[in-house]
């Protein structure tokens, strides 16, 4: 059991903020390291296959306190690039998903869903639909040049509704499913971040304009699914808390979204920065930036809110790790790409082999999406190497 790693001297002696319980509402999270979302296209139609539940399973044997599995569509419209993705829209979606939360529950983790919706962030729009779902008409300037079939769908209050009703919807079956935790996606450029941000929402209905109209389609989403869930099911938001980007958000603008979010029923953040095209070298942060470049953000954030804060980017050891709880710049640390090259991670360190993990090099080959690529690969952990193709004589 992942409890016991807090046991082990070597814990005691380097890591032991990091292996301490953290409990929100009725979940016990057995220690401080979370896994985050990070798409693998590893589903098929939508739904758990035997490689996701595989790689998941090792991320709960190597010790890590809480997975976050994600992200997962809430409609069944599929930009091409993202057929692999995993969907919860519908209730044949719940079994597969039911079996692999009650799986990484039994080593002892909490167990997350991060339901998301793309927005303008694809190639092209799914098969059926006339657009990419936005808030106002401003193409994702990189995107919009990679593609001819690239095009935007302003969306009208209906639109509004409807995504609405898909995300609550979805939140529902989430539960169902056993999540304990349900994160909404509301960084790096996807469709709730879109709104959120002054440089992509330029509405002028109730949507748009003041801080308070963008944070509107959030809010509503949380309340409903507060109601639809109940109070046992802790919501999660993730944010980017700084866009890196001219007329995008900044920390200050959180001191009015985040307590907005927490009366709308909201019980943990997550707090990431950047976009996924943009500001790419923010969102995924590269090694030249050095190890937790956004931790400062972070902090500055947390003080806009009385709930727990995950902290996310570019930390890559649990000495650093250690070093962020003991000095309360976060509750809880998230370490996604280190983890992906060595599942053992958090096994590893606790057990005082820190010499034997292999090291993630940060080269994000890992972000498929962005080497025209249709699933994850990781260049240093055998399991999840590029196969090579056998050259046709």
């Amino acid at each position: 059991m992942i409890k016991s790693l807090a046991e082990l001297d070597h814990v005691k002696r380097n890591y032991p903020i990091t292996f301490s319980p953290f409990k929100i509402k009725n979940v016990e999270l057995p220690n401080r390291v979370v896994y985050p979302p990070w798409v693998v296209n590893f589903a098929k139609d939508g739904k758990v296959t035997e490689e996701i539940t595989l790689f998941y399973r090792k991320m709960a044997e190597g010790g890590t306190g809480m997975i976050t599995v994600g992200a997962a569509g809430i409609a069944s419209e599929v930009p091409p690039g993202y057929e692999g993705v995993l969907r919860i829209d519908t209730e044949d979606c719940i079994p597969g998903m039911k079996g692999l939360f009650d799986l990484l529950k039994g080593y002892g983790c909490a167990v997350s869903l991060q339901l998301a919706h793309n927005g303008r962030q694809a190639l092209a729009p799914a098969p059926g639909v006339d657009g990419l779902f936005a808030p106002s008409n401003i193409p994702d300037p990189i995107l919009s040049q990679l593609s001819p079939n690239y095009k935007l769908h302003v969306m009208t209050k209906a639109d509004i509704d409807r995504v609405r009703g898909q995300f609550v919807n979805s939140s529902y079956n989430a539960a169902k499913a056993g999540a304990q935790i349900i994160e909404f996606h509301a960084a790096h450029g996807y469709l709730l971040h879109g709104f959120l941000s002054g440089r992509t929402n330029k509405r002028t209905d109730e949507y748009g304009g003041s801080i308070e109209n963008r944070t509107r389609f959030l809010r509503e989403i949380v309340e409903d699914s507060r109601k639809r869930i109940g109070d046992d099911i802790i919501i999660c938001v993730r944010i980017s808390a700084k866009d890196f980007l001219e007329g995008g958000l900044e920390p200050e603008d959180y001191a009015t979204i985040m307590p907005i979010l927490d009366e709308a029923g909201v019980d943990l953040w997550h707090v990431s920065v950047g976009t996924q095209t943009e500001s790419f070298e923010r969102c995924t942060p590269i090694k030249e930036l050095g190890e937790a470049p956004h931790i400062d953000i972070v902090t500055q954030v947390k003080r806009y809110t009385r709930l727990p804060v995950i902290a996310v980017g570019g930390i890559t050891s649990l000495k650093t790790a250690e070093a962020i709880l003991s000095e309360k710049k976060a509750d809880l640390i998230a370490i996604g790409r280190s983890q992906v090259a060595d599942q053992d991670f958090v096994r590893k360190s606790a057990e005082g082999k820190e010499d034997s993990i292999r090291k993630c090099l940060r080269c994000n080959r890992c972000c498929f999406w962005l080497h025209g690529e249709n699933r994850m690969h990781c260049v240093v952990n055998p399991d999840y190497r590029k196969k090579k193709t056998k050259k046709t004589q």
